[in-house]
C-alpha cells in the first residue's frame, strides 16, 4: 500500500458536504462549502445578468457603465470553475450511487416541463414545438450545457476517485498541473482547440477541475492561505483580467492591433473558464469558504436549504421559456444607468432572482419528498440486476 494511501487512512475525515449531483450519508455538512455553493450560483446568475438579461450590450464602449459591468464579469466568470472544483471537492470522498444522475435528471425534467406549462396556461406564451421537445428532452439543449457536461463526467466519478486515492500526491500534483498547462497554455498558442475543451464548456474541462477540488480535499488547505491572501489574490485576478481585456480593446480601436495578431483574436483569453486567473480565483473562493466557519444554528439551516436549491436555480434560469421569454435583454435599462447605481441594482437584482429561484426549487423539492419520488428511485435501484450481482459478490 503506498504511503499516501496509509496517511489518507490515518486522517480523520472531514464530512463530506451535499453536492446537488451525488447526495452522500455525511454526518455534517461543511456549512462554508455550502455558502460557496450559493455564491457561485450567485456569480452565474450575475453572469447571465450583464449579458443574457442586456446590461452590458447598451453601455457606451470605455465609459464608466462599461468598465463596472466588464469589471462584474471579470469577478462572476469563474463561476462554473467554482462550481466544478466544489463537485471534486464534496465527491472525492462520497460513496457512488448511479441512481443519483436519475434525481438530477428528474429534477431538471420537472423543471424544465413545469416552467413550459406555468408559461403556456398561467402567462399564456405560444409554445412552439421545438420549445416542448426542449422542454421534454432537455439533455439536448445548449443552455443547459454544464447539466450535459455533468452527465459525462458523473459516470467517470468512481473511475476520477478511485485514480486520485491510487496517486501519490506529488503524481496527482503534477498530474494536475500538467493538464492545466496543456489546456491554458497550448490551446491558446495554437489558437484552436486541438484538446476539444471547447473554451471550457466541456466534460474534460470539468473533470480537471474535478481532480483540483479532489486534491484539496484529500491533503486539505495550505496553511498560508488565509483570508487575507485569498481574497486579495482573488481581487488582483479579477483585475489582471479585466485589465488585459481592456487593453487589447483599446489597442484594437486604435488599430494598433489588426485581425492577424493572435490578442486581436484572442482579445479577452484572461476572461475565460480556462483562464488561469479564473481557476486561480475559484481556488481562493474554495480555501476561504473552506475554512469559514458557521456557527449559529439559524444560519445553518438558511445555508443548507439554499444550498441543496442551488442547482434548481441554474436549471430554472437557463429553461427554454426564462432564458428565451423573460431574461433575454430584461435587464438592458439597468446599464443606462450613473455607474455606482447601475452596480448596485446589478448585485440586487441577482439577489433577488437567486431567492424567487430557489423559492421554485425548494418547493420541488419538498413536493418530492411528499410524494417519496427518491424513496421510489431508490427502490427501483436496488432491484437492478447489476445491483444484485454486485451485492452478492460483495458478500
Amino acid at each position: 500500500m503506498s504511503t499516501a494511501i496509509k496517511k489518507r487512512q490515518n486522517r480523520t475525515p472531514t464530512a463530506p458536504a451535499l453536492a446537488p449531483q451525488v447526495a452522500a450519508p455525511a454526518k455534517e455538512r461543511n456549512m462554508g462549502i455550502e455558502l460557496f455553493r450559493i455564491v457561485a450560483m450567485c456569480l452565474v446568475l450575475m453572469l447571465h445578468v450583464l449579458g443574457r438579461g442586456g446590461v452590458m450590450g447598451v453601455t457606451s464602449k470605455f465609459s464608466p457603465q462599461y468598465i463596472t459591468a466588464h469589471a462584474l464579469e471579470a469577478i462572476a466568470y469563474c463561476c462554473v470553475d467554482c462550481y466544478a472544483i466544489i463537485t471534486g471537492f464534496t465527491n472525492v470522498k462520497s460513496r457512488f450511487r448511479y441512481r443519483r444522475i436519475v434525481l438530477l435528471w428528474l429534477e431538471v425534467f420537472t423543471i424544465t416541463v413545469s416552467s413550459t406549462l406555468i408559461a403556456k396556461f398561467f402567462f399564456h406564451v405560444d409554445v412552439t414545438p421545438d420549445e416542448w421537445k426542449i422542454a421534454l428532452m432537455p439533455l439536448t439543449r445548449r443552455e443547459l450545457w454544464y447539466f450535459n457536461a455533468y452527465f459525462i463526467l458523473f459516470f467517470f466519478i468512481p473511475i476520477l476517485n478511485k485514480g486520485v486515492q491510487a496517486l501519490e500526491r506529488w503524481q496527482l500534483r503534477t498530474t494536475i498541473l500538467t493538464l492545466l498547462a496543456a489546456i491554458m497554455i497550448l490551446t491558446r498558442l495554437g489558437d484552436r482547440d486541438i484538446f476539444y475543451v471547447s473554451s471550457g464548456y466541456s466534460a474534460m474541462w470539468l473533470m480537471v477541475l474535478y481532480l483540483i477540488g479532489a486534491y484539496f480535499r484529500l491533503y486539505g488547505f495550505p496553511k498560508f492561505a488565509k483570508w487575507y491572501v485569498t481574497l486579495p489574490t482573488f481581487f488582483l485576478c479579477a483585475g489582471i483580467a479585466l485589465g488585459q481585456k481592456l487593453i487589447a480593446q483599446k489597442m484594437i480601436s486604435d488599430g494598433t492591433l489588426v485581425k492577424e495578431d493572435w490578442l486581436y483574436k484572442n482579445e479577452s483569453f484572461l476572461i475565460s473558464y480556462i483562464s488561469p486567473c479564473m481557476v486561480l480565483m475559484a481556488v481562493c473562493l474554495l480555501i476561504f469558504f473552506g475554512n469559514l466557519k458557521i456557527r449559529f444554528k439559524v444560519s445553518k439551516v438558511i445555508i443548507s436549504n439554499l444550498g441543496k436549491a442551488t442547482f434548481g436555480v441554474f436549471a430554472l434560469h437557463v429553461a427554454t421559456m426564462v432564458w428565451n421569454h423573460y431574461f433575454k435583454g430584461r435587464f438592458a435599462e439597468v446599464g443606462k444607468y450613473p455607474a455606482p447605481k447601475m452596480l448596485l441594482f446589478v448585485i440586487l437584482i441577482t439577489l433577488g432572482l437567486f431567492l424567487v429561484f430557489s423559492a421554485y426549487s425548494l418547493a420541488r423539492i419538498y413536493l418530492f419528498k411528499l410524494l417519496r419520488i427518491n424513496r421510489l428511485v431508490d427502490l427501483i435501484a436496488d432491484r437492478l440486476p447489476f445491483k444484485k450481482k454486485q451485492d452478492s459478490a460483495n458478500g
